[in-house]
């Protein structure tokens, strides 16, 4: 059974209520004129499409004058909310109404419709209360928002959801647009993750790293501030550098397999979703390439590299006093033991600069991966738009 998920959003009074009424052919919510009819929160009804298919509906409250912000954050947070759950209970289809009655789409819509659509969401505009397809008002709504938010011309439908006569029409309109918003529906039920998954899939992957690389950053700096110092004036450096190299490879193996992970569980979901949209065999080759390429990295991090000029430079200063220690101390001769010491002193790399250069080094090192798996990913896209719904 697939179940897609359609959000639908909108300000009070546009007829949000009438249009599901009229697509999806029950009443499943109480309709009125122009005052809100919801209570503030996310409304889910169900419509049986066919024996296979079943389209969750997720109706939010219309807009009421004063409260943008609210309404906004609200829809704002129930979208990430969904995103945040496994790929099945994302938005298939989010249908953004206007109304052509108004003649008028508010700017902070658009600014949301432009959001939406940047991260991917399959967004279609339906303007309702349309005299006709040549209605002249919906046609200056709809060339506004293409121009102001890019959204694509066969995204946007015209639809009136009841009979009805206004002023100065000889005859009445007949309802139209249900089909179109039914295909819009279900002809893109593949569509939306074909185009979000890669997104997604790109932002774990940047979260992961950048997850990695912060906890690095602490853990080395814990490290650098609380024993190299001391150890390098024991002579007693590569322990350290080993420890903070065993760290690194250690949180990037960790970080390898959290990617590939999460990143090949989005992937079989999907292609598994596809499976069922298609009802025809996926080469489960497809489900493991993921995990291949994931197993194709390995970088490794040498802190000694990072540190090598420095290092070379401390250590001949400090093989120099102690030579001169030993020199002066095996012939008895007069010395100020004190500027010999100061001479090992100054040869210490400052503890800021030690970090900034660990730091880099990390920074470099994990971003090697975030490229390497973005490339992988983007592999992965290429092979999600061939995947074809017939």
């Amino acid at each position: 059974m697939i179940n897609p998920n359609v959000l639908v959003i909108g300000k009070s009074g546009v007829g949000k209520s009438t249009l599901l009424n009229y697509i999806f052919g029950s009443e499943i919510q109480k309709t009125g004129t122009g005052a809100p009819q919801s209570p503030k929160e996310f409304k889910k009804c169900r419509y049986k499409y066919d024996e296979d298919l079943i389209i969750n509906i997720y109706d939010t409250w219309g807009l009421e004058a004063g409260k943008k912000e609210e309404w906004t954050e609200l829809i704002e947070k129930e979208i990430k909310r969904h995103n945040s759950l496994d790929i099945f209970q994302w938005f298939n289809t989010i249908l953004f109404c206007f109304s052509a009655g108004s003649d008028v789409a508010e700017e902070y819509e658009l600014e949301i419709l432009k959001s939406l659509i940047k991260d991917k969401n399959h967004v279609v505009v339906c303007i309702t209360n349309c005299k006709n397809i040549q209605d002249p008002s919906a046609i200056k709504l709809k060339n506004r928002i293409i121009k102001e938010t890019k959204t694509a011309e066969n995204n946007i439908v015209f639809v009136n959801s009841k009979r009805a006569k206004n002023i100065g029409q000889s005859e009445a309109t007949e309802p139209f647009g249900k089909e179109d918003v039914l295909r819009a529906v279900t002809n893109n039920l593949w569509r939306t993750f074909e185009s979000k998954i890669p997104y997604e899939a790109e932002k774990n992957i940047k979260r992961l790293c950048d997850e990695c690389k912060d906890l690095l950053f602490k853990e080395t700096d814990t490290i650098i501030k609380s024993n190299i110092f001391t150890e390098m004036a024991k002579f007693r450096i590569n322990k350290n550098i080993n420890k903070i190299e065993y760290i690194v490879n250690d949180k990037s193996n960790e970080l390898k397999r959290n990617v590939e992970a999460n990143i090949r569980n989005m992937y079989f979901d999907a292609f598994k979703y596809y499976q069922q949209l298609a009802k025809k065999y996926l080469p489960s080759a497809y489900i493991n390439d993921f995990a291949s390429a994931a197993n194709g990295i390995n970088y490794e991090f040498n802190a000694k590299y990072v540190l090598k000029k420095d290092i070379e430079v401390f250590l001949n200063i400090m093989r120099g006093n102690a030579v001169n220690v030993k020199k002066n101390f095996k012939n008895e001769k007069k010395f100020d033991l004190s500027d010999a010491l100061l001479g090992l002193k100054k040869a210490f790399l400052p503890q800021k600069y030690l970090r900034e250069q660990i730091k880099i080094g990390i920074g470099e090192h994990i971003d090697s991966f975030k490229t390497y798996f973005i490339g992988v990913n983007k592999e992965f896209e290429k092979k999600a738009s061939m995947l074809v719904i017939e």
